[in-house]
């Protein structure tokens, strides 16, 4: 028993104590509300009415735009995740910058939801971006936190993509659903045909079934830590990314229109009305100005001679490519322009030669055409039965085997970061791999983009992260394009279309793409127009320092031991090379899984391994949707889209239009079997 003697100081400690622990509270409690107070600080709003605010790196805020919100052009601006919803429209507009200016945009993701737009120009009337010759880049960063085990063939560890904002209502107290999607709309899901909030190309209202979005691969983590299963997370607050992360995304009802200056065709110009007419996108060399030549000075840059001068859409430090004529798709080669100041005649230096100067001899006569030797005029040799039923410009010309020069530098770039901001995506001795990516889905208002430099964009070897993808868009809004832009070292294909209606491409450059480049996905995709876009080197996806030095793992890449597959204890199930292991084996500039699409005047320069430069695939319909409608879990289509709905119609949709197109340096110029067949059609 304690004494009272002791009682007394006892309890003067343990008022001591309480007070001690009382401090402590009250000042963990305050820093509690400081943290929160802070964290309300990091998130910015810009409602409209001025200039964006630039803040550092060591700044970062979420940035919420719904009003209309100007970047300061001139400067680096830092944010974290971008949504632009219900009003907004995030501005960047180089009009009123100062000539030559480089203005940097950072983020980790970009949404544009419901009512939302991003806006790239030069700010008159049908001027674009770089006019001025003002640079615009966006830069996208993030770490990935998924992990895929191989033996498990699942993921074990999966990001959160970057999460919507809108509400439960819009501004104007209407109700909806995810990411601004109008409720009745979202929750269709399916069942019956609804009017979309959007037109095509005849400013007629579209009305298509709607399929609510899902996450994608590797990106199902709800912001509660569970896995999104059968349209749910665990907790009914959480939520979940339907974009995947370090994205540039279009939502339902949301607006990306970017119009660039460098390389791009002039509104209403020969480009819009012939689709065989590159622009200035990409051309030729010049009718028996072969490269190397001995034209050049002493001690002075190479010079080429391009067929068209490309105007002051080329300029001075930009990078071009000279395509490969030889047997090796490796021997397309990147030179960066010195010292030009317009006209025909480029001078360069090789970027990727220890010396300055071309390494591979790249041809630019056209075979039995005015520039060739006389004994190859072979057009001269044939009886006129045969001359008047051939393409009077082969007869005149000869056949088209001239080098061709794209232009892989634009005025606006959206390129890809690091993990963290203000970094840098790796070298290529790192094995990094995980690039940003561009992602468009069903109900997109507006999507027009012209002049944009896709710069090592695609997260690699994961399926639905590519450079350009619309996933699951359908029908789309009425002129719906990307032109005159390139997709420059792509980790995961170049563009993507994926159960997909209605996209022009025209006069895009695709260069380096990692398995398949330009790719009709899932047999579904119809009406879209291919014109004039060039694909050069669609590396296989195998372990070369040289063709892969990422070492990136290909998507369609089974690289199962074969023993297995007899293995009675094994797993595996045995697969015929065509379609697992095309990334690898056959690689394809132009893979079409649907025919009924426009492919004209398009050039497929390179593809490794034994890969194609066209392929019409024996595909059939493979889209199933992301959650469940309480059916078969397979879309609904109609018309060329539905043709081939199980294997015993894989591949059946004609051609709708396949003429003028070119390919060089590739096993196969274009196929219409499968890997075991022997069928080329060219």
């Amino acid at each position: 028993m304690i004494s009272h003697e002791l009682q007394a100081p006892l309890c003067a400690r343990q008022v001591l104590a309480r007070a001690v622990r009382t401090v402590r509270w009250l000042l963990a409690a305050a820093l509690l509300l400081l943290g929160a107070q802070a964290a309300a600080a990091a998130d910015y709003e810009c409602k409209g009415g001025a200039e964006l605010p630039s803040f550092s790196a060591n700044d970062l805020r979420d940035l919420k735009v719904t009003g209309t919100c100007r970047v300061r052009i001139g400067v680096k601006s830092y944010f974290a995740n971008v949504n632009i919803l219900d009003g907004g429209i995030l501005l960047f507009r180089e009009s009123g910058g100062p000539a030559r200016s480089r203005t940097d945009f950072w983020a980790s993701s970009i949404i544009i939801e419901n009512r939302g737009a991003m806006v790239a120009d030069g700010g008159q009337k049908s001027a674009a971006y770089g006019l001025n010759g003002g640079t615009l880049t966006i830069h996208l960063y993030g770490k990935n936190e998924a992990q895929w085990d191989a033996a498990l063939q699942k993921f074990t560890t999966q990001n959160v993509g970057a999460i919507c904002k809108s509400g439960p209502n819009n501004r104007f107290n209407k109700p909806q659903g995810p990411c601004g999607v109008d409720l009745d709309i979202w929750n269709s899901n399916g069942s019956a045909p609804v009017k979309l909030p959007i037109d095509d190309d005849k400013n007629v209202p579209i009305t298509d079934y709607f399929y609510q979005y899902g996450p994608l691969r590797g990106d199902e983590r709800c912001t509660d830590g569970s896995i999104f299963t059968n349209g749910k997370c665990a907790s009914p607050a959480a939520k979940v990314g339907y974009f995947g992360s370090k994205v540039l995304a279009v939502s339902f009802g949301g607006a990306l229109n970017l119009n660039g200056f460098k390389g791009s065709a002039d509104e209403g110009s020969k480009a819009d009305n012939d689709p065989t007419y590159s622009g200035m996108s990409w051309m030729r060399l010049d009718d028996g100005t072969h490269l190397p030549n001995d034209m050049s000075p002493p001690n002075s840059p190479e010079l080429l001679f391009l067929e068209r001068d490309p105007g002051a859409k080329w300029q001075e430090g930009d990078e071009i490519v000279v395509t490969s004529t030889d047997y090796l798709p490796s021997h397309s080669e990147k030179l960066r322009i010195v010292n030009y100041k317009g006209g025909q005649i480029v001078p360069f230096h090789a970027v990727e030669s220890s010396t300055g100067k071309i390494q591979w001899r790249h041809n630019a006569v056209r075979y039995g055409g005015p520039a060739d030797a006389a004994a190859k005029r072979w057009t001269a040799r044939l009886p006129d039965r045969i001359k008047d039923n051939l393409d009077a410009d082969l007869v005149a010309n000869g056949a088209e085997t001239r080098a061709a020069v794209a232009l892989l530098t634009r005025s606006i770039q959206i390129v890809s970061a690091g993990d963290k901001v203000d970094e840098d995506f790796r070298p290529e001795s790192t094995h990094y791999s995980y690039g940003a990516h561009m992602v468009v889905r069903q109900g997109a208002y507006s999507v027009q983009i012209q002049g944009v430099e896709f710069r090592q964009m695609g997260q690699g070897g994961r399926l639905a992260h590519y450079p350009v993808h619309f996933h699951m868009a359908r029908k789309t809004a009425g002129n719906t394009y990307i032109k005159d832009s390139s997709i420059n070292e792509s980790m995961t294909r170049w563009i993507v279309i994926h159960s997909t209606q209605g996209v022009t491409l025209a006069r895009n450059v695709g260069y380096k793409s990692m398995g398949h480049g330009f790719y009709l996905e899932d047999g579904t995709e119809t009406d879209n127009k291919f014109y004039s876009n060039i694909g050069i080197y669609a590396r296989a996806a195998v372990k070369s320092a040289k063709q892969n030095p990422r070492m990136i793992p290909g998507i369609l890449a089974d690289n199962q031991d074969p023993k297995s597959f007899t293995d009675k204890n094994s797993k595996n199930i045995a697969n015929p090379g065509f379609p697992y292991r095309s990334d690898v084996e056959n690689p394809t500039v132009f893979w079409i899984a649907n025919g009924w699409n426009d492919f004209i005047g398009n050039m497929a320069a390179g593809a490794g391994a034994c890969g194609a430069a066209y392929w019409l695939v024996p595909a059939a319909n493979m889209n199933m949707t992301d959650v469940s409608d309480g059916n078969d879990g397979m879309m609904k289509w109609s018309g060329y889209a539905a043709l081939q709905k199980d294997r015993t119609y894989a591949g059946t949709t004609p051609l709708r239009s396949f003429y003028r197109n070119y390919a060089t340096t590739a096993m196969h110029s274009c196929r219409a079997s499968n890997a075991s067949g022997n069928t080329p059609v060219l």
